[in-house]
C-alpha cells in the first residue's frame, strides 16, 4: 500500500542465501515500477529482520532496513526418535502455531523451576542440581527450514548410570522443568512451550522422559 493505492507485487526468495527481490509495478505515482533487494539478517532474528536496497523508474533508488514484531510459535510436541550410540534419548521438537512458519528462528530452553535430584551426594559425576545456580538447562537451537523441528536430547553421561549404581544411589532421577522461548528481533523473545524431562536409573534401565512419556534402555 502506498498513498497512491494499492499496486501489485511478485518476487522470490532464496532459502539458501537469505535473499529476496521483490517488483512492484502501477501507474506513475510518481514511479511506475519499484525493484528491492535485500538479505534477511540471519541467527537469531531469521525472518524477522533484514535490510536491502531500492529502485524505481525515475531513477531514483536508496536503501531500507526493516523488522517486524516480535513473534513466535504457541506450542510444540515432542516425538521420540530413539537412544543414540550411548545413553542419550533423542526428542524430536516440532513448533507450531502462531502466524508463520518458524525454520531458521533460534529458540532456547530455561529452567522455570528448580530441579529435582535424587542421584546426588558429594562425589557425583555431576553437580546437584537441586541446586538452582546449578541447572543445565542453557541450550540453544536453530529450528529445521524443511521440518520446522529441533532435536533435543535427553540422557546421561555414559559412566553416570554405572557410577549411581556402584554407589547405591539406584534407583533414582534427575527432573528438569524447561521453558522454551524463541529469540526476536532486538532481544525480544516469545514464550512458546513448557516441559518436564526427565533422566532416570535403576538396576538394570536407564529412561529419558518428556511431559510424563518415558523410554528405557537397558545399560
Amino acid at each position: 500500500m502506498t498513498s497512491c493505492g494499492t499496486y501489485p507485487v511478485s518476487g522470490h526468495m532464496s532459502s539458501a542465501t537469505a535473499g529476496y527481490s521483490i517488483n512492484v509495478s502501477g501507474t506513475s505515482c510518481p514511479a511506475g515500477g519499484w525493484t528491492l533487494t535485500g538479505f534477511l539478517i540471519a541467527d537469531p532474528n531469521y525472518c524477522s529482520s533484514g535490510s536491502g536496497s531500492w529502485t524505481n523508474d525515475i531513477p531514483d533508488s536508496g536503501t531500507f532496513n526493516w523488522y517486524k514484531e516480535c513473534d513466535g510459535p504457541s506450542s510444540e510436541t515432542r516425538s521420540f526418535s530413539g537412544f543414540d550410540a550411548t545413553v542419550n534419548g533423542e526428542w524430536q521438537a516440532t513448533v507450531a502455531g502462531g502466524n508463520g512458519m518458524w525454520g531458521g528462528r533460534t529458540v532456547a530452553e530455561s529452567p522455570y523451576q528448580t530441579a529435582s535430584d535424587t542421584c546426588w551426594i558429594m562425589g557425583s559425576p555431576n553437580r546437584n542440581y537441586n541446586l538452582p545456580e546449578n541447572n543445565p538447562m542453557k541450550s540453544t537451537w536453530i529450528v529445521d527450514q524443511s521440518q520446522q523441528n529441533y532435536s533435543d536430547f535427553i540422557g546421561w553421561g555414559n559412566e553416570d548410570p554405572i557410577w549411581y549404581r556402584d554407589h547405591g544411589r539406584a534407583p533414582c532421577g534427575i527432573t528438569l522443568y524447561q521453558q522454551m522461548t524463541m529469540y526476536c528481533y532486538a532481544g525480544g523473545r516469545v514464550n512458546y512451550a513448557q516441559n518436564t524431562l526427565g533422566v532416570f536409573v535403576d538396576s538394570s534401565n536407564i529412561s529419558s522422559c518428556v511431559n510424563g512419556v518415558c523410554h528405557d534402555k537397558a545399560y
